[in-house]
């Protein structure tokens, strides 16, 4: 996708970039689960995506200067080279955790063993407060820096900041939701932190696109992340084993639907009202989303 020009390369990269990518995203959460046993599932998650969001600060971080870096001596690469210089040296980075995810070994399972589709009535329910959840902050996170370099006025270099901070934040908003779901239960937990969410996204949307705002967008994320870890044990242990694969199939479709259709419906709202009415409308639902997960799922005993 980086080295193409042409609208057909382009659309074909980005296909088999998706298909390559829901491989990986539907494979996470039964890999995890397959690693952990229920008492420790939600730390599992917690550090599995601690370790994720750390690091992917840190690219952030470096990804926001290494433009100006291939703009330097001895590159002096003008200035979408450049951008496509890093680019590229991203897939290669990107390359190196192939080796290494082939020496994971997860259980073997029974030949015989069947891969279903969970039909039970919390499985629908969970998945239609999670569309409802994704919604709300699909509206929102696809744009974040179109936000700050278009209303913001903010260069590239200031972006990326502001992106590994918020990268930072959600480390340790992540590594703390086992003990909030050690307090208060997952349901409880998921519920509240998906209220945050919505405050900290009202009050984003109340705030000038501005330095007020790089307070509040780490707090946005940060509770939004908080969730993750609950909302994914949650599913893998409340399905049976030998569904956990077409559970996390299910919960990557219902994901993906939602942020495709919050994207297209979220572009619709910018560009005829703006961004804080899109972001308000995004926080309501959010709200929403968490008096479902409350109403509809029951901690367990």
């Amino acid at each position: 996708r980086v080295a193409a020009t042409a609208e057909s390369a382009l659309l074909v990269a980005a296909f088999l970039h998706g298909g390559f990518f829901s491989l990986w995203a539907v494979c996470l959460s039964p890999a995890i689960a397959s690693l952990s046993t229920e008492k420790n599932r939600s730390f599992a998650f917690s550090l599995v995506f601690a370790a994720g969001i750390g690091i992917g600060a840190v690219g952030g971080l470096v990804g926001g200067y290494l433009p100006r870096l291939f703009s330097l001596h001895p590159f002096l690469l003008g200035a979408t080279p450049a951008k496509r210089a890093s680019l590229i040296l991203s897939c290669l980075i990107l390359a190196l955790a192939a080796p290494a995810a082939a020496k994971i070994h997860l259980p073997r399972m029974p030949r015989d063993r069947r891969k279903t589709y969970p039909r039970s009535p919390f499985v629908l329910a969970f998945l239609s407060a999670l569309f409802v959840w994704t919604f709300a902050t699909g509206a929102f996170n696809p744009f974040f820096n179109a936000y700050f370099a278009g209303p913001g006025h903010l260069p590239v270099e200031r972006i990326g900041l502001i992106y590994a901070a918020a990268q930072l934040t959600q480390v340790g908003a992540v590594l703390l939701a086992p003990l909030c779901f050690r307090r208060i239960g997952e349901v409880n937990g998921v519920a509240s932190m998906q209220f945050m969410t919505a405050a900290a996204l009202a009050a984003l949307a109340m705030t000038p696109a501005g330095w007020p705002a790089l307070v509040l967008y780490p707090l946005y994320m940060a509770f939004q992340y908080m969730s993750l870890p609950g909302l994914s044990s949650m599913l893998m242990t409340r399905v049976g084993e030998r569904e956990r694969e077409g559970a996390s199939a299910m919960n990557f479709v219902i994901t993906s639907l939602a942020g495709m259709l919050a994207a297209f419906a979220s572009g619709a709202v910018i560009s005829r009202y703006g961004y804080p009415v899109m972001m308000g409308a995004a926080a309501a639902l959010a709200a929403l989303a968490a008096l479902l997960f409350r109403g509809l799922m029951h901690d367990k005993a």
